[in-house]
This record gives structure tokens, C-alpha cells and sequence, in this order.
């Protein structure tokens, strides 16, 4: 019985660290989504060719973090596992 439930805790602690891993994932991933959309609104209102290049490069910032997040070997399932 001993050994069961040192198991069901070694698995509680798992289902855990899984939680956490994949919630700072999803926060990393939000980050420059937002600014993303952010930046469209921006962009759409704005008149001048100045603060459409600077919106612009923000977007592409934005996008290169996302390309470079979803590379992240940490993606993977098996390394959560």
C-alpha cells in the first residue's frame, strides 16, 4: 500500500510540473500574439509612413518570436514526459 501511494505522489508531482511547463508555454506564446494584435489595430489607424514602419517592424519582432517559440525543442511532448 506504501509503495501505491508513493507512486499516485510521484505522478500528482508529474501532473504538476506538466501544468506549470505548459501554463509558461501558453504565457510565452500570448505575449507576442498580443503585441501582434496590437499593432494591426495600430497599424489600421495610423496615417503617417513613419509610425507604420515602426508598427511594422514590432509585428515582425513579434512573429520572429513566435517562429523561434514553436522551434523551442521544448514543444515536444517527450521532453515534458
Amino acid at each position: 500500500m506504501e509503495e501505491l501511494e508513493k507512486e499516485n505522489k510521484r505522478l500528482k508531482e508529474r501532473l504538476k510540473m506538466k501544468e506549470t511547463h505548459f501554463a509558461s508555454l501558453i504565457h510565452d506564446l500570448r505575449n507576442p500574439l498580443t503585441c501582434l494584435i496590437g499593432c494591426f489595430d495600430m497599424f489600421a489607424k495610423e496615417k503617417t509612413k513613419a509610425k507604420k514602419e515602426e508598427n511594422l517592424q514590432i509585428m515582425r519582432m513579434s512573429t520572429e518570436t513566435l517562429l523561434y517559440l514553436i522551434g523551442k525543442p521544448v514543444f515536444t511532448i517527450h521532453n515534458v514526459e
